[in-house]
């Protein structure tokens, strides 16, 4: 007959009460474990990605060390490019302005040259060469005079000198120093001389260069194209020679 209590109900199963309470504790223990176990994985985790993090902040902090390296290295740079563009530009100015200053000594340099020869032109000494070539001048036309008009696609004419009797005139072209191109130049104008000037088409008109002094065969040259060349040998005298064929315009 099964144990039965005063109220004669079965007796509880202790050894099976006992069991199931051990069982439940095992379940209990092993959830805690579990959770135990998650937990520890999940602060691991987060562990592993709070170091990443500082990985990723270390290397963007080195990135941007890097940067502002760059950008004081190129401020720098610019700075010294700057500095050496204006020193350049300093020293090209004072070039030029020294090359001004230079072109400016040599334009007044070359203005009393041409005074002093157009003047030299004018005196008694350098008019007897022409008397003696059987040219007595009466009049003389100098510095500067010009004409405009369209003559063969030349606009204007300008010329030094034109010493004048009654039947001929002699158009002299004053140089400094004459070259060749020059000379070229020179007979290029006196071929539409009348045209330019029809106050002397009734004259016998012939052409002459003074010079200080002339380039290499450039006196020469000018004497085979039938000009006269005079030269200045001093401070208002001249020395004169004949072309091989003079020359009328």
């Amino acid at each position: 007959m099964e144990n039965q209590n005063i109220y004669g109900q079965p007796a509880p199963d202790f050894g099976a009460l006992l069991e199931s309470v051990k069982e439940n504790g095992r379940q209990i223990q092993e959830i805690v474990e579990r959770q135990e176990k998650e937990r520890q994985e999940r602060e691991k985790e987060r562990e592993k990605e709070r170091q990443e993090r500082e990985k990723v902040n270390q290397e963007l902090e080195k990135e941007r060390l890097r940067i502002e390296k760059e950008r004081l290295e190129l401020e720098k740079k610019h700075e010294e490019n700057n500095a050496r563009r204006q020193a350049e530009n300093d020293r090209r100015h004072q070039e030029l302005e020294n090359t001004y200053q230079e072109i400016r000594k040599l334009r007044m340099e070359n203005s009393t040259k041409w005074g002093r020869l157009v003047e030299a032109l004018c005196t008694p000494a350098a008019l007897k060469l022409f008397m003696d070539e059987g040219i007595g001048i009466t009049r003389i036309y100098q510095e500067g005079s010009s004409k405009k008009a369209k003559v063969d696609g030349i606009d204007k004419m300008e010329v030094d000198a034109v010493l004048v009797n009654s039947t001929v005139a002699v158009v002299v072209e004053v140089k400094s120093s004459c070259g060749a191109a020059d000379v070229n130049h020179f007979l290029k104008q006196m071929r539409h001389f009348k045209k330019f000037f029809p106050e002397f088409a009734d004259k016998t008109v012939y052409g002459a260069i003074a010079a200080i002094e002339y380039k290499k065969g450039a006196a020469e040259h000018a004497r085979k194209r039938g000009l006269y060349t005079l030269q200045l040998s001093g401070e208002d005298t001249f020395t004169m020679q004949r072309p091989d064929n003079r020359k009328t315009f």
